[in-house]
């Protein structure tokens, strides 16, 4: 699955995100958009040096200041049976275009 996909599909999910500054939050995901912009709640931020601890009731994270972000295993599989629903729900349907083909045979 695409990265976005995993991360939409991490919606309620506890995850990890490492910052390019060494900063780690640790919350819960409760939404993110296209750009990987992500809004956490119950957040715990751990400074680089890992001396200070911070709690925090929620938070906002610009999705271009993160480095790395680490997702349950479970939120991996639920994204492998979506694409897989999706998958399977385009085998069935014919595309307008080969309709219109069809006819003109």
């Amino acid at each position: 699955p695409l990265p976005l996909q995993l991360l939409k599909n991490g919606i309620k999910h506890p995850l990890n995100i490492e910052m390019k500054g060494g900063d780690m939050y640790n919350g819960y995901l409760k939404s993110c958009d296209d750009w990987m912009n992500v809004h956490l709640i119950d957040v715990t931020l751990t400074t680089a040096d890992g001396d200070r601890f911070f709690k925090m009731k929620e938070c906002f994270i610009r999705g271009n200041t993160v480095k790395c972000i680490r997702l349950p295993d479970v939120v991996l599989a639920v994204a492998e049976e979506a694409q897989q629903k999706l998958k399977k729900n385009k085998r069935g349907k014919k595309r307008p275009r080969d309709e219109d083909d069809s006819k003109k045979k």
